[in-house]
This record gives C-alpha cells, structure tokens and sequence, in this order.
C-alpha cells in the first residue's frame, strides 16, 4: 500500500451520509445498523443515500451491505448504478458445506459483474462463519475486489480483541498480494488507530467511533467523522 488507507464511514440514512462527507470519510457504506453487523437497508434508503452523495462536490464511492447470505430475501434488491461496492455476509454458512456456490449464485442473480467485498468475520466461532482463511480463499478464487475483516457480534469485543496482530498481517499481505483491498472494522476506536494502521489496510471502517456516545444505533454525528479523520490523518 503506497498512500495513506481511505477512511469508510457507515450511514444509515441520506442525512448521515451528508455528515460524513462533510467530516471528510473518503466511501460512504450504507447499512441498517439495528438490523445486524451488515444489515441492509432499504432499497428507498439506499437510493436516497446514493444520490445524496452522487450529488455532492466529491461525488466519493458507495458500498452497501446486503445483509447476511442465508437470510437475503428471495427476490434480489434494486440497487443503483453507483453503488461501487456490494458485501455480504457468511454466518451460519459454516454449516453449510455449499456455501461458497450459494455465495456466487447470489452474487450472480443480485449484480453478475459488481465489484464484490468478501466478509470474514474473526470472531467466526460465534458467527458460525467460514474461518477468515477459507473466506480469503473463496475470495481470491472467486475474484472478488476486496475482504473485509470485521465482528460479528458488536456487543463481546473489538476486532484486536478477536484476532491477533500477527493474523491480521499476514491476511492483510496475502490478500494484498492477490489484488484484494483490505478493509479493517469491527467497533475500532480513535485510540486503535496506531496498532490498526500498522497493519497497513486500505480502508479503515467505522461506525460506533462517530456516533453519539459510541453506540451505533445512535445518531452519526459529523464532528465525530472529521475527529476520527483527523486522527487517522496524524496517526499515518
């Protein structure tokens, strides 16, 4: 990685999208946080968002979380044309041994030719998710554009309390050598930024970090994002 790591701000509605690029976030992530680590919001939500940013001087990318494969609803959402990004998630999908072709039939019928981010969830026991390797794995080969590294469960730790430093290393390399972005979430804080950054992630995401007293189903608050960017910013 040669430039300093983008920072992704989750939103959940047109109004906190506005926030966060004015508080400088570099993508705009749309997910319903009461609804689940990448609850998805609705296909209304998701287009107001897409278009509030689209109409913005930046005009930066949008990602938007589907929530999780085994729960996506029959009928696949319409989704704008610029959304740059697409993810879902894979608990309970350890349980399946098919789970990496439900995964690509998904992704076929919802956006055959998306940029996909693969989700490896570190604390996977509790998700009862594909270990982050075989995630990583299924990811390279099926071509995605990047991994996300994130928590399950936002309530029993950070993801430094989930995976060790020397795992979050070498899956950052490995990834990176294959062409992947890497993304690092999972309820990380201002103060996590020197042990984050020094793994050397393209993107840093965030939710909880800019939200009112730290709780992410609270309001996302503007001075908060331009907080944390700054500090990613003296932290590099």
């Amino acid at each position: 990685m040669t430039s300093r790591p983008r920072l992704l701000v989750s939103i959940r509605n047109a109004d906190e999208a506005r926030a966060a690029v004015n508080g400088g976030a570099d993508i705009i992530d749309v997910k319903e946080p009461a609804a689940g680590s990448l609850g998805m919001a609705s296909p209304a939500t998701i287009a107001a968002v897409v278009d509030t940013v689209m109409q913005t001087t930046s005009k930066i990318p949008c990602s938007v979380a589907l929530g999780e494969l085994l729960e996506l609803p029959k009928i696949a959402p319409s989704l704008p044309d610029a959304v740059r990004w697409l993810k879902m998630g894979l608990s309970g999908c350890r349980h399946h041994p098919d789970w990496r072709e439900r995964w690509s039939r998904a992704r076929e019928t919802i956006r055959p030719h998306a940029a996909w981010i693969a989700v490896a969830y570190v604390d996977a026991d509790a998700a009862g998710a594909p270990s982050i390797g075989k995630v990583l794995d299924a990811a390279i080969e099926t071509r995605c554009s990047g991994l996300l590294l994130d928590t399950f469960s936002k309530t029993s730790g950070t993801l430094l309390d989930a995976v060790s430093l020397d795992e979050l290393h070498k899956v950052t390399r490995t990834a990176q050598a294959a062409g992947l972005l890497v993304a690092l979430a999972g309820r990380l804080r201002r103060c996590d930024l020197p042990t984050v950054l020094a793994v050397n992630p393209d993107v840093v995401a965030v939710r909880s970090a800019v939200c009112r007293g730290e709780n992410r189903t609270s309001v996302m608050e503007e001075s908060l994002v331009r907080e944390f960017h700054a500090a990613m910013l003296d932290t590099v």
